[in-house]
């Protein structure tokens, strides 16, 4: 990990947003051998206290209610629950909804009001629409409720622009009337043309402030040839691909009007329904929200766009000590905090082309095809199979950024894409997914599911460099477009302590027999060595998207006792069955002592009941 990534890794983690945990293993010993990092993380600390410091409230001490909440033996089935600061995202508990209606993939009036549609086939519908978008534009009004005592309601308006291929463009607007200029008005841009993005946003300064003293606002223009996207892309405001990238945790509810048009109605939670919320994550101030929120959202019945979609509280009784922690008067289920309602809406049109301009743009090093190898020495790799997808720009980055691709192949469809990008002569460094995957010809690849910021993503190593494919296409198929690839997948060099599943069962068959939520799998593991302690570390996710539950991994080695204290936020308790445990809620991880056994489990986001319940299933296990 070099500097400017442990930078960003440091920022991330006091934003609240969860690190994965061999991003967060690579963070600490980056920070034990570099004195320029530690003091960039304690300035940093020292400034966020100087302006956001204030008195605590209370927080009871929760741990009794906790435990009496267990039950006495493990549940075949149950719900994760789980708080995050404002900024930070936690998957949410999964359901599957039914409607008794009219729905099909091409609209909801094709089909006997008395039939019976799976979510599946909104699901189906949604992606089926992807490839067909070429130009949208609409705007919204943004109301919101809560953000403080001073500011009980706001009003801001939003619009939203696509032009194929891959050209987005997102701007806030607020109208509200602030009490007084110490209040600095939430207006976001963010233009994405291609591999070049620009983001504008509040730097946190008040407006009262003098330009020269602390400056109003960002600007960041970037070269987006990374393997993975820097911005979040605001394409689920035009067509929800990643909030409905499966059917888990969404409930239809029925149907109904919207601007005039016939809507459906589905429902999910706060975290479930976050690629819905871009701009929340480009700045400004917002109101926090809770993982279990409830989320309606109406979707226009033939195209499939987000037309309303509303945040109430949830009834969740977790909630009310949630409010406590962040000092928010308690909320009702029944009264609307938050709501994004479509005012206008048209797709006839393209946007005007200035509409994309970049402001300062620079030079996206696009090239063409042919003259490839003269810029870089090579000719790159190309999938045979794209389902579906063209070939729509080819780009040489115009420095080549450590760790970043040498060319950058972009293939779409509408919103549909896939990203190419290939660096020769590395040893499996920029290589990403856990989850190892059989490609044909005997080769293998890597597999990571998507994330709020970017789409899923398949890397192969091969002798002559490593190749990483993105898009937001589904699971399935992305890997057949990287099969398709004319090259031999090859193990990383890092691979040799992989464990497949069998191997990781009968090292620890408990783990791999805990109750998990619906949906998890195992992905990985592997085996470990620190501090000269042999062990073994176990992964589960979901499959299609990290939005629908975070990574959890299980540590097992040989050990009598819990290692050093680590972080300042530690607390201990007891465990039924287990003895003495320790909880870090920061890094959402639980550890205790078994039958001579060190054990972590550890799930980044997640609240103590939840892996309390893994643990205790664990034990019945074992």
């Amino acid at each position: 990990m070099n500097h400017d990534r442990a930078q960003s890794a440091l920022s991330e983690r006091m934003d609240g947003e969860r690190l994965k945990p061999s991003a967060a293993r690579a963070l600490e010993e980056h920070l034990e051998t570099c004195s320029r990092c530690r003091a960039f993380e304690s300035n940093a600390a020292h400034l966020r206290a100087a302006v956001r410091i204030r008195t605590a409230e209370e927080v009871p001490d929760l741990t009794a209610r906790i435990l009496a909440a267990l039950p006495a033996t493990p549940r075949s089935v149950w719900r994760p629950k789980r708080s995050r600061p404002p900024s930070a995202w936690i998957a949410a508990a999964l359901v599957i909804g039914i409607i008794a209606g009219s729905l099909s993939v091409g609209g909801p009036f094709q089909r006997p009001t008395s039939t019976p549609v799976a979510v599946a086939d909104i699901v189906r519908g949604v992606r089926a629409a992807a490839d067909d978008l070429n130009s949208y534009h609409a705007s919204f009004a943004i109301s919101e409720r809560g953000l403080s005592a001073l500011v009980p309601e706001r009003s801001l308006s939003m619009n939203v622009w696509f032009s194929a291929p891959g050209r987005f463009r997102l701007d806030v607007t607020d109208s509200t009337a602030y009490p007084s200029d110490s209040w600095t008005p939430t207006d976001l841009s963010f233009v994405s043309d291609g591999a070049v993005a620009y983001t504008t946003g509040p730097s946190g300064c008040p407006a009262a402030l003098a330009v020269e003293l602390c400056p109003p606002t960002r600007a960041v223009t970037q070269e987006r040839t990374a393997f993975s996207t820097e911005a979040p892309l605001p394409a689920d405001l035009i067509l929800p691909l990643d909030t409905l990238g499966s059917s888990r945790g969404i409930t239809a509810l029925g149907a109904g009007t919207v601007l005039s048009r016939p809507a459906i109605r589905v429902q999910m939670t706060f975290d479930r329904a976050q690629p819905l919320f871009p701009f929340l994550r480009l700045g400004g101030t917002w109101r926090p929200f809770f993982s279990e929120d409830r989320v309606v959202v109406w979707l226009d019945a033939n195209s499939w766009f987000p037309l309303r979609y509303s945040v109430f509280p949830s009834a969740d009784p977790a909630r009310r000590d949630w409010e406590l922690r962040f000092g928010i008067t308690e909320e009702q289920p029944d009264r609307q905090i938050f709501g994004v309602t479509a005012t206008s809406l048209q797709t006839q049109s393209p946007p005007a082309a200035d509409v994309f301009a970049i402001p300062g743009g620079t030079g996206t090093g696009a090239v063409s095809i042919p003259a490839i190898p003269s810029r870089v020495g090579f000719q790159p790799a190309t999938p045979t199979a794209t389902q579906g997808l063209e070939l729509t720009s080819a780009v040489v980055p115009t420095s080549d950024a450590p760790g970043g691709p040498q060319v950058l192949l972009t293939y779409s469809s509408g919103l549909s894409y896939l990203k190419v990008g290939e660096r020769r002569g590395g040893r499996g460094e920029v290589a990403v997914g856990s989850e190892r995957v059989p490609i044909p010809g005997g080769g293998v690849a890597y597999y990571e599911p998507a994330s709020d910021t970017r789409g899923r993503r398949v890397s192969i190593h091969t002798s002559t460099g490593d190749i990483v494919l993105e898009s937001n296409l589904s699971r399935e198929g992305l890997i057949d477009v990287a099969a398709s690839i004319p090259v031999k997948g090859l193990p990383l060099p890092s691979d040799s302590a992989r464990l497949t599943k069998d191997q990781a069962g009968r090292i620890a068959p408990f783990a791999l027999a805990a109750t998990l939520p619906e949906g998890y799998s195992f992905t990985s593991a592997a085996r470990t060595l620190a501090d000269g302690v042999r062990g073994v570390t176990i992964y589960f996710g979901q499959p299609n998207s990290d939005v629908e539950g975070p990574q959890i991994a299980i540590h097992i080695e040989r050990s009598n006792a819990l290692p050093a204290v680590a972080a300042a936020d530690l607390s201990t308790l007891s465990i039924p069955g287990h003895g003495q445990a320790r909880w870090t809620p920061g890094s959402g991880r639980l550890e205790w002592i078994d039958s001579g056994r060190y054990i972590s489990l550890e799930a980044p986001g997640w609240q103590l009941n939840d892996l309390l319940a893994i643990a205790t299933a664990m034990k019945a296990a074992a």
